[in-house]
């Protein structure tokens, strides 16, 4: 893949190479990639059926290369409503063809969708209900760790924000933070 992960309206782009296990490119085939569904066990045929859609097609060049641009956008546009999802992993397979055998190789990979391009995770380390300690977890979609500064915000019951916390994570994409809880509003019953 050109990239670790794509955002809305970028499009991804498979680069495809085929050689021979002595090195030489196999410069006269066909390349067929196709969307892998899950996958059913058939019990009469003793063998998993493997529903696919075909996605491309294209012509290895002289090097055994082929680009293939892969259309996102339907899948995009259900990764929309739901909110709960910080990511989906899409799944393929790449076919090659060599066209003096015939002989057929696949190759799955995957295609990483994402709504943000850094992802924050805050986990909680010990504590009491008036403070606590927590590790600020920074990273790429792609889980590569991020190096970020990051702010850290209470809301109040109008969405009011104030700051409770900043910190820089490491190269790592790793901080440790201390937080004061703020104060319970107060009743006037």
């Amino acid at each position: 893949m050109d990239r670790g992960f794509y955002l809305d309206g970028q499009t991804p782009v498979a680069h495809v190479h085929a050689g021979y296990l002595f090195g030489k490119p196999v410069s006269a085939g066909a390349v067929r990639i196709v969307r892998t569904e899950r996958y059913q066990w058939n019990r009469a045929a003793k063998k998993s059926s493997e529903p696919e859609r075909v996605e491309q097609t294209a012509t290895l060049d002289e090097h055994g290369d082929a680009e293939l641009k892969l259309n996102v956008q339907d899948e995009f546009s259900d990764f929309r409503t739901a909110d709960y999802e910080r990511y989906r992993d899409i799944e393929y397979r790449a076919y090659v063809t060599d066209a003096s055998t015939g002989r057929i190789e696949p190759r799955n990979f995957t295609v990483r969708l994402t709504r943000y391009p850094v992802h924050i995770y805050l986990n909680k380390m010990g504590g009491n209900d008036r403070e606590g300690d927590y590790i600020v977890n920074t990273a790429y979609a792609d889980g590569t760790p991020a190096a970020c500064k990051v702010s850290i915000d209470w809301m109040d019951a109008d969405s009011h924000p104030s700051r409770a916390a900043s910190v820089s994570t490491s190269r790592y994409g790793l901080a440790r933070v201390h937080l004061r809880y703020p104060s319970p509003p107060v009743n006037d019953d």
